[in-house]
């Protein structure tokens, strides 16, 4: 089981990296997580067959994490796809995901394999099959930063996840709001902690290795701006041997076991 980073960057369009997206390889199984805008070439130069993915799983809408799913739905169709697909999202966004597509000609009837779309809960497991589960919590990274009438207020979904695979745990905050939503997760050990670097304080990181005593802590969500800032920042600190802290970069794998 591998995870691999197909994405990595900010919501800045970078030259360097790709907008968010995080594939989990177990088997026949590949979850997506996160298509963030230009995630279908992201997989051309990954060399992944857009017709391997089973599942994707949304943290949230905004551009970098969302706008992708359209144009891989449609690269799907246009390869001939012929397995189910199923997505993830939560329950309050399963509408507007449904309506995006629409607005781009993209309707379940019109598609020559089944397409799912589930709506997920916070606090509840779900699983993707027997050895891949996820269990979402809301952070506050929508909420604090839209406060508008024009917006229903059942819209303002952002999703931290907890991943567990057989007997192994991974955290993947996507984006956060405040330095609370960091730690969602009691009484969790995993062996990978993935989190975003665009919202947090650097000195944040040192929160992360006390409270879950990860194995390795990957950044991500990473702007062309804040590049040297991180590695600059990483070769001076110190961390317990035991845990590894590193960029991550657009393509790279991790085996988990």
């Amino acid at each position: 089981m591998k995870i691999r980073f197909i994405g990595t960057g900010s919501g800045k369009t970078s030259l360097k990296r790709d907008h968010s997206s995080i594939l989990i390889e177990n088997g026949n199984t590949n979850l997506l997580i996160d298509c963030g805008d230009g995630i279908s070439k992201a997989f051309l130069k990954n060399s992944i067959s857009f017709n391997s993915i089973n599942s994707i799983l949304f943290t949230h809408y905004h551009a970098d994490h969302f706008s992708g799913i359209a144009s891989l739905i449609t690269q799907m169709k246009l390869d001939e796809r012929v397995g189910r697909l199923t997505i993830f999202t939560h329950t309050n966004l399963v509408e507007p995901l449904k309506n995006f597509l629409h607005s781009t000609y993209i309707f379940e009837e019109s598609l020559q394999f089944e397409l799912d779309i589930i709506g997920f809960e916070f606090g509840k497991d779900y699983s993707i099959n027997d050895e891949i589960s996820f269990y979402a919590k809301q952070n506050l990274h929508i909420t604090n930063k839209y406060r508008t009438d024009s917006i229903p207020e059942n819209q303002f979904v952002s999703s931290s996840m907890l991943i567990k695979i057989k007997d192994e745990s991974i955290i993947y905050t996507s984006d956060i709001g405040i330095r609370e939503d960091l730690f969602l997760f009691d009484e969790v050990k995993p062996k990978i902690f993935i989190t975003e670097t665009t919202h947090i304080d650097k000195d944040w990181i040192h929160g992360i290795v006390a409270y879950y005593h990860p194995e390795k802590i990957y950044l991500t969500h990473i702007s062309d701006e804040d590049e040297q800032e991180l590695v600059k920042y990483l070769r001076n600190q110190t961390f317990p041997h035991s845990v590894k802290v590193m960029l991550a970069e657009d393509g790279h794998s991790v085996i988990l076991f």
